[in-house]
């Protein structure tokens, strides 16, 4: 009977903890969170349970993201673990902006999958309400793949520079991406 109402009363915290504001991460559990973002290892996969906290947090999120705090940006975001596609949105940009760009290729990847996919729950337009941050999907995504791309190409460039004297557009990027992985490249960016 004292295990049911523990359980009880475990469910019931990590149920209010969810619908509110959380606070940010420790700084080591921060900075656990920023190796595995860095890694490419970031997953998001809270759903419905942390979708208030996600909601009550966008306009932190957006202020993070407005001036480039890419390491609070995604430590928050991986502290919250809401599923859609505006977070791994934001876990690709703060790759990019930490120095990580076969990473943020990675959660670029999958903000593309969910945007294309059929659940909208996992969208951050779900069901007519617009909780994008300003941004829409996919068309800011595309933008932001190319960016990492060219710079992944640079970076192979500059690490085999005999590859690109035999190369005059420099070494082919597909070199770094798994033929397995089902992407469509997205248009070329209009300068």
């Amino acid at each position: 009977m004292m295990r049911h109402a523990a359980v009880a009363v475990l469910v019931s915290a990590l149920l209010t903890a969810c619908s509110t504001k959380m606070s940010a991460p420790p700084p080591e559990i921060e900075a656990s969170l920023i190796t595995e973002l860095r890694d490419g290892r970031a997953d998001l996969t809270c759903a419905a349970a942390c979708s208030g906290n996600w909601t009550a947090s966008l306009a932190g999120l957006n202020r993070l993201y407005a001036t480039g705090d890419w390491r609070h940006l995604a430590s928050q975001v991986m502290w919250i673990g809401f599923q859609n596609d505006l977070g791994y949105y934001y876990l690709g940009r703060s790759a990019e902006g930490l120095g990580a760009p076969r990473s943020a290729l990675i959660y670029y990847r999958k903000a593309g999958a969910v945007t294309v996919g059929t659940d909208p729950q996992l969208k951050c337009d779900a069901g007519g309400h617009d909780a994008c941050n300003g941004l829409s999907f996919p068309r800011d995504l595309y933008p932001r793949i190319q960016a990492v791309r060219n710079e992944i190409a640079h970076e192979i460039a500059r690490a085999h520079p005999a590859a690109q004297r035999s190369a005059p557009t420099g070494v082919p990027v597909e070199r770094v991406f798994r033929a397995e992985e089902p992407w469509i490249d997205p248009p070329a960016v209009a300068q």
